[in-house]
């Protein structure tokens, strides 16, 4: 039950990277394909995925977390799933480095690496519900802080209940920012009983023109 191993590979869908970028059914010509195409190539061949995770037991653990939603969904389940997942320095060094001498670059380069880590995070999540299957119990959508009502300052907390900093080197800033950027905290419960899935995407969460992670190009992996 406490022993979760999770395996990635990754396949950037270009359509995901189309949506970070703002692009609906617009008209796209071959060569910013090509880009994107070799943007993605760049993303894969040098991103590092690193991972940890704790399981609470929810009868017996203190668990405190703030939030209406989050609290709900606690009081319904057995256990709860912590996890934070990094792509590495490296990518966020490449994002960089374009900023500089080619910003139309590093657009591209910052929407792959955003569809990467989303991928990552559906990755753990349908593993998950692998896992759990054959014990007949449920997983629920992952919650990551910032998310709703679930407060951006809990990313502090979840890194240091999860030590991130020592076992993925994933640090937080004062300002609540991630480091390395591409990184996602989130929660997932898991009960006996099946859970009513919502609608993913920042367009359907109720902070969508309030977000101050989306008004900084950024989104909490949900």
């Amino acid at each position: 039950m406490y022993n979760i191993s999770m395996t990635f590979k990754i396949n950037i869908p270009i359509q995901q990277v189309l949506y970070y970028l703002g692009y609906k059914d617009q008209k796209l010509d071959s060569h910013l394909l090509d880009d994107i195409n070799s943007c993605i190539q760049i993303v894969l061949e040098n991103m590092d995925i690193k991972y940890t995770y704790k399981l609470f037991d929810l009868k017996k653990d203190a668990l405190q977390i703030p939030g209406k939603t989050i609290q709900e969904l606690m009081d319904q389940s057995t256990f709860l799933f912590v996890f934070a997942v990094t792509l590495g320095h490296k990518v966020d060094r490449i994002v960089y480095q374009n900023q500089i001498k080619d910003v139309s670059k590093a657009l591209l380069l910052d929407a792959c690496c955003n569809a990467a880590i989303e991928q990552v995070c559906d990755l753990i999540e349908s593993q998950l519900i692998d896992y759990y299957q054959k014990d007949h119990l449920f997983v629920s959508d992952r919650f990551s802080p910032g998310y709703g009502d679930f407060p951006l300052n809990y990313q502090s907390t979840l890194c240091q209940i999860l030590d991130t900093s020592r076992k993925i080197g994933l640090h937080i800033s004062d300002h609540l920012i991630l480091i390395p950027k591409k990184s996602v905290t989130a929660v997932c419960a898991i009960s006996d009983k099946p859970f009513t899935h919502r609608l993913k995407g920042c367009e359907n969460c109720n902070l969508f023109f309030n977000c101050s992670l989306r008004k900084r190009g950024m989104n909490c992996g949900n």
